[in-house]
């Protein structure tokens, strides 16, 4: 044993020499506090990683919704109503539609919408 590990030993106790062993000598002890600190920082990534994936789901949900027919409820928008510019219906309900769902204005004609 060398000066520095006596020194060591004497300054920092038994506990630090420990943790220093196992950092050189790659041995994972589960009672070592610096597991303990990996650990808990793991645990937090998992708890992140959680939240971000229940926003991304959320934002999914509403843009699904946004894109899908206001009348039907079950295709996705392609109709533009005329003149007013709403765009809030499938094909199927908006050849139908006589008067815009979304402001009561009488439609004068439709055009199909093609998002990019």
């Amino acid at each position: 044993m060398d000066n520095r590990n006596v020194i060591f030993r004497s300054s920092c106790g038994a506990n630090a020499q420990r943790i220093a062993d196992d950092a050189v000598s790659d041995n994972v002890d589960p009672h070592n506090p610096i597991a303990d600190v990996i650990s808990y920082q793991s645990q937090l990534e998992k708890i992140r990683l959680k939240k971000e994936k229940r926003r991304l789901e959320s934002e999914n949900q509403s843009l699904k919704e946004e894109i899908t027919c206001k009348q039907c409820h079950k295709h996705e928008i392609e109709m533009v109503f005329l003149p007013c510019g709403h765009v809030i219906t499938c094909e199927s309900c908006g050849t139908k539609a006589r008067i815009c769902f979304s402001c009561k204005q009488v439609i004068k004609g439709i055009a199909k919408f093609y998002s990019a």
